[in-house]
């Protein structure tokens, strides 16, 4: 009932023209059986009497109501179910919303990734979830009126009749419920499986994936993966499939048992004289279009709940639509503030040990900090944390004295531009890609493109910087290089003039040894008015910030300028000798290889 009443809101709130839909279509739906089986009884009885000249009119009145009742209901669920679509579409961008603004933190949680595929899959399917219940509810109200209707035609029927009608019926509808019961227990105990299923089906269709299944030959491998996923959501279904044929068959064993005490009742009362031929019509049609509509009433009831509890999933996330501005909060300061880390502590879930531990560092106002460390040492997690994408476990970060957990966070967002490893290429124009809204400042796109280096990829492309990347949403889309791509996500952070925050993370990995040199000697332009923190591997990278931070372990170990650490003939410099033995040495202290 819940998610009946949830979503005749959302209908209100979105198409409020399906409501009026529902009331005409309530009652036409709810008339129209009645005219075949009340109809021909009175002709059956206007002939019996010898009123002939009554026939024609009836015939004629009826004919007319039951072509236009069909004519409109049809017009009116046609209408009905594209509206249902409308709906369904604001639901699907809802859930959209909700899964870009939900916390990163999420995406470590199993159940919450379940969560997120199964209100996807409530709303994804027209006819499943959402679209299951807002059609459904169509015929339903209809369906329980007519069924009234009907069964005070009967009324005069032996009241133990009636009885036994309604209890056999009461005792398919129970075990219709169990039935779909069932159903949504297979459903949400395979979803996990699903899941997995559709993450391999990605993969093997995704284009950036083909070149390693062509040379090394993956598909053996894919296939016993999908096969074994594949046994296990069928072992699951069979199980379920063997007690849905017992259930079935019991419910047909009462549907037998009711039709024969009802038909052979009134055969029997029929050959005995009791009852007219246009009274046996009358009943026989009544009986078996009330058990028809009652029957598919309680289907109908049976499918919304079933399909509630598929929505509920959808309700569970309390998505209530995306309603606050694009780009809220208060503008930024102009200047860089104090950002201060404190005995940080961050365990990730299900784990029993920290990855940041008891951490703490300062970077001044304006100043490049560059931190180092080798794989695994906990640089990434520390610059999710910075970032707001996970929630320490303890600790503090503050901005400018202020926890950042305090501030809302649109505000702490403007305040930062990352580039991550891992940043997406999205298949929109290059232009878009860099602004990473639907109206970029051309002034800004232009800026972030040269001083990023973009602007000799741009200028090679057939359009220029509204070239299509991919060829997800654009036949003749590009793809990039890797080196392109990361000077595309530096271009993207660079356009983020509201941010006194810059953190790169490995922003040179994929460059070539011109394009790094060309990104050392402008980093100080790159990040005025703008603190820095500039992560790498590479300790030979650091030399033209104002400070390194060494980590190891989820600790700061050691602290310093390049060449201050160098001297001091610690850790730092110990990884330094050691990757310098690979590297020949290069201008402004940088190595190459």
């Amino acid at each position: 009932m819940k998610a009946v009443l949830y979503l005749l809101r959302k209908i209100r709130r979105y198409d409020p023209v399906m409501l009026p839909i529902m009331a005409l279509f309530t009652l036409l739906w709810a008339v129209y059986p009645f005219i075949w089986v009340v109809v021909p009884s009175r002709i059956l009885a206007l002939y019996a009497q010898g009123a002939q000249e009554k026939l024609l009119p009836l015939m004629l009145w009826s004919g007319a109501l039951a072509v236009g009742s069909v004519f409109v209901t049809t017009f009116l669920r046609g209408n009905y179910r594209m509206r249902m679509n409308k709906v369904r579409y604001q639901l699907i961008q809802d859930l959209m919303d909700y899964s870009l603004s939900m916390p990163y933190e999420n995406t470590l949680h199993e159940s919450a990734l379940n969560d997120i595929r199964l209100a996807r899959d409530a709303v994804g399917n027209p006819t499943q979830g959402a679209g299951g219940v807002i059609l459904t509810m169509l015929e339903l109200a209809g369906g329980l009126l007519s069924a009234v209707g009907f069964l005070g035609l009967l009324r005069s029927l032996p009241w133990w009749m009636l009885g036994a009608i309604v209890v056999l019926m009461g005792l398919g509808f129970v075990l219709s419920q169990r039935r779909s019961t069932l159903l949504m227990q297979s459903w949400e105990q395979n979803n996990p499986t699903y899941r997995k299923k559709d993450a391999i089906v990605a993969y093997v269709t995704d284009p950036a994936a083909r070149k390693d299944n062509i040379l090394y030959h993956l598909s053996g491998l894919i296939r016993a993966y999908f096969l074994r996923l594949s046994r296990d959501a069928l072992a699951l279904y069979q199980a379920v499939l063997r007690r849905l044929f017992g259930l079935d068959a019991v419910v047909a064993l009462l549907n037998l048992v009711r039709d024969g005490l009802l038909y052979g009742y009134l055969v029997a009362q029929f050959l005995k004289g009791r009852l007219a031929l246009s009274d046996f019509y009358l009943y026989m049609t009544g009986v078996l279009s009330f058990v028809m509509i009652a029957q598919q009433a309680m289907t109908n009831i049976a499918t919304i709940h079933r399909e509630s509890k598929r929505f509920a999933c959808f309700m569970r996330l309390d998505i209530k639509g995306a309603e606050r501005p694009l780009n809220a909060g208060r503008t930024p300061d102009s200047v860089p503030q104090l950002l201060e880390v404190q005995d940080l502590r961050f365990r990730y879930p299900g784990t029993d040990r920290d990855v940041i531990d008891r951490l703490n560092l300062t970077i001044r106002p304006g100043e490049k900090v560059a931190l180092v460390g080798e794989n695994g040492s906990g640089k990434s997690t520390l610059i999710h944390l910075l970032c707001r994408l996970y929630r320490p476990t303890a600790g503090h970060i503050l901005w400018q004295g202020r926890d950042i957990w305090d501030m809302p966070e649109e505000d702490w967002r403007q305040m930062l531009s990352v580039v991550f490893q891992d940043a997406m290429l999205l298949p929109f124009s290059l232009e878009e890609n860099v602004a990473m809204e639907a109206q970029p400042q051309q002034s800004a796109v232009d800026w972030a493109v040269e001083q990023s280096g973009l602007k000799q990829v741009a200028d090679s492309l057939p359009r220029g910087l509204h070239t299509s990347l991919l060829r997800t949403l654009d036949d003749d889309g590009v793809d990039l290089s890797g080196g392109q791509r990361q000077q595309l996500f530096l271009a993207r952070a660079l356009y983020k003039q509201s941010a006194r925050l810059l953190i790169l993370d490995e922003p040179t990995a994929a460059l070539d040894a011109l394009a790094e040199r060309a990104l050392y000697e402008s980093y100080a332009g790159l990040c005025q008015g703008r603190s820095s923190l500039f992560v790498s591997h590479r300790l030979a990278s650091t030399a033209f910030c104002d400070r390194v931070l060494l980590m190891e372990n989820g600790r700061i170990v050691e602290e310093g300028s390049h060449d201050a650490l160098l001297l001091l003939g610690g850790r730092y410099a110990q990884l330094y000798n050691i990757q310098a033995k690979n590297y020949r040495a290069g201008p402004m202290g940088e190595v190459r290889g």
